[in-house]
């Protein structure tokens, strides 16, 4: 064999050597680039999951105070047609009419916290004397 050949024919090897170590990074890094592709989606899944969440307990919040508002008003136990209608009303009410609900609303909330507060300093005062 000539030297020439030999050279060649190690040149070869070495390219075959280099050329399966480039495919060797190129599978590492398609590995790599899959793993963080799934973090990226299990991110976004759980960022949609704490969304969701997160307006589930803005409406369950807003349910709950509705229903509050109905027991303070003491129509709880009304039935659900007689309360649909009586609410449906609400939009032909005028001005006027809204701004007394406003106003007589706003006085049961104020007595309300007002007692809220009264029983407070009651207690208070009763945990100074023990």
């Amino acid at each position: 064999m000539s030297l020439e050949y030999e050279d060649k024919m190690i040149k070869l090897k070495s390219n075959e050597k280099k050329k399966i170590e480039i495919h060797k990074k190129i599978v590492k890094t398609d590995e790599k680039i899959k793993e963080i592709r799934r973090e990226i989606a299990n991110d976004t899944r759980r960022l949609n999951t704490s969304e969701k969440n997160q307006k589930w307990k803005q409406r369950t919040r807003k349910l709950i105070e509705m229903g509050v508002l109905l027991e303070i008003a003491n129509i709880l136990n009304e039935d659900k047609a007689t309360l649909l209608g009586y609410f449906m009303k609400f939009q032909f009410l005028s001005n006027d009419e809204i701004k007394d609900c406003k106003i007589m609303g706003g006085e049961e909330f104020q007595m309300r916290e007002e007692k809220k507060q009264m029983l407070k300093r009651r207690l208070e005062k009763k945990d100074e004397f023990r």
